[in-house]
């Protein structure tokens, strides 16, 4: 009996062990990938069509500025919320001076069931200052909230263990080489099938109260609008302009910039890789536009 239970305590202790090991392993890895261990001068926040835009080693070595490439395709407005106070409550925020906040026309569209799970891609942040709350709020039940809380390496799905691999690679390029087809886009614009701007007003309080923040804790922020096809920018016509009118009235703030590449990118279709994510053609040619604009505004300072 008790060379059985010897055995078992070895086992525990022997995963335990294995489990805490790689997860440091992956965790230390997903900090690398969002810039989240290194002292930076520039903290990007949002999903996957500003992770598609910027090569953050390129933008790095361009502009001579630290970089934190903080984007999780899949994230909503409160999520990024809870993303600016992970990031300013991390001993590397001393070095932070400015915010770029990835928008879009869409970025107020209600995103269903998806927004509702996007708690779990922060499981690797459980225990952490603001985002255990906000899993054990948001989590299916008390199994859901201890079991990833307990078992390190349950926190990481492929998506997760990719960026943590990537992270340990230094590798942030757009892998992502396809086109867009434009002809299908179009044809789906004539025939009424393409997604229409939404704005849910309880999403704009949130990003407004995310901006106000940001600029109270004394940073400057840019609004970054990521480029989209052309057919879906004119097939929303005045959604998409009252839209993109909100963003440049924030903009009147002396703390805030408004910055976007439609008129320049979007009816560039080789750079697309569908009709809202750049290809990795797309990614080089945006990444030096924002750091020609991050140069600009070093300079006007």
């Amino acid at each position: 009996m008790f060379r059985k239970i010897k055995y078992i305590l070895i086992i525990i202790i022997a995963f335990v062990v294995a489990d805490r090991g790689i997860g440091w392993f992956l965790r230390t890895g997903t900090d690398k990938y969002y810039g989240l261990d290194q002292h930076s001068e520039i903290l990007m926040i949002g999903h996957s069509e500003l992770m598609l835009a910027v090569d953050k080693s390129a933008m790095e070595q361009q502009t001579g500025k630290k970089i934190s490439k903080y984007c999780r395709q899949g994230v909503n407005i409160r999520d990024r919320y809870e993303m600016v106070m992970h990031y300013f409550s991390l001993p590397v925020a001393d070095s932070l001076k400015t915010v770029i906040y990835g928008v879009d026309p869409f970025l107020f569209n209600d995103a269903g069931e998806l927004s509702n799970n996007s708690y779990k891609l922060f499981y690797p942040f459980i225990g952490e200052d603001n985002f255990d709350v906000y899993i054990r709020n948001n989590a299916k039940d008390d199994f859901d909230y201890y079991a990833h809380k307990l078992i390190c390496c349950s926190r990481y799905n492929d998506e997760l263990i990719n960026c943590s691999v990537r992270g340990w690679l230094k590798n942030w390029d757009n892998m992502k080489f396809g086109k867009v087809n434009i002809k299908n886009t179009i044809a789906a614009a004539n025939e009424g099938r393409i997604t229409k701007i939404a704005p849910d007003t309880a999403q704009i309080r949130v990003f407004k109260e995310t901006i106000n923040y940001i600029v109270g804790k004394g940073y400057r922020v840019v609004l970054l609008n990521t480029p989209n096809v052309f057919p879906l920018i004119a097939s929303n016509g005045d959604a998409y302009r009252s839209i993109i009118k909100m963003y440049e009235e924030i903009a009147k703030h002396p703390q805030i910039d408004f910055w976007t590449f439609d008129k320049e990118i979007s009816r560039q279709y080789d750079l697309f890789f569908d009709n809202i994510h750049l290809n990795n053609e797309g990614q080089k040619v945006c990444s030096k536009k924002i750091a020609n604009k991050i140069l600009e505004l070093s300079t006007s300072k």
